[in-house]
């Protein structure tokens, strides 16, 4: 994926940071960081555990990472253009605009994911810390830095934030599937979520969300200046 060709947002517009210097020494920065997937997925809580799943976007199950946001947005429009609040064209608009950031942001973060080659949690730990530890939510098969899901999401409720407006929605894209809808306060608050359910599920450490994040802010905000849309597309 890091091999594609952005459309609109190129590399050198949302530099990744370095992640914290590799250590094994117990209680180093990098040591702390690889503890705290460890604890929290071995004391995760019921509510987690329904976080972990409603974000996992499982190959052969439910919807992508981009899929799911596809369909938050689908569903919005659906509920906008009973209204009459939404034309044609500006939902294609809309679903063409949330696609490329989310591609780009995608693109951007496997090339840095590439370029660093940081091991997952599970690795480190089984080696230094716990033989026997599995995380709760089973590893990617890819490098851990920086946290894809973070990218993708928090570019996606950029995008949809500016578009849209924050607004409170129920996320019903597992209806089909018969798992419980969840409700958020605004796009951004559903975007914090899926970036910490990676931590609960204990495939990314904290300083990998912190770094999605800021790249897929980044990304969406440049990309959405670069093609004309500076506010709400309502």
């Amino acid at each position: 994926m890091g091999d594609l060709r952005p459309l609109v947002v190129a590399d050198a517009d949302c530099p990744v940071p370095d992640p914290i210097t590799f250590s094994e020494v117990p209680g180093s920065p990098f040591w702390d960081q690889v503890m705290a997937p460890y604890e929290a997925s071995n004391n995760i809580t019921d509510e987690q555990r329904e976080i972990v799943r409603h974000w996992s976007d499982r190959d052969g199950l439910t919807f992508t990472p981009a899929g799911h946001w596809v369909h938050i947005l689908a569903a919005e429009i659906d509920a906008d253009g009973t209204s009459g609040e939404v034309s044609l064209e500006q939902a294609a608009r809309q679903f063409a605009l949330l696609s490329l950031v989310q591609s780009d942001a995608f693109v951007a973060t496997w090339r840095v994911k590439y370029r660093v080659m940081l091991e997952r949690p599970v690795t480190y730990v089984q080696r230094s810390i716990d033989p026997d530890w599995l995380p709760f939510l089973t590893t990617p098969p890819h490098p851990e830095y920086p946290s894809g899901h973070s990218a993708g999401s928090t570019a996606a409720a950029t995008v949809l934030a500016t578009m849209l407006g924050e607004r409170s929605f129920t996320d019903t894209t597992h209806d089909r599937i018969g798992w419980e809808p969840r409700s958020f306060a605004s796009f951004t608050d559903a975007a914090d979520e899926a970036s910490k359910s990676r931590l609960y599920g204990g495939i990314h450490h904290p300083m990998a969300s912190e770094a999605g994040v800021a790249q897929g802010r980044c990304i969406a905000t440049t990309a959405l200046a670069r093609v004309g849309i500076t506010g709400q597309d309502r």
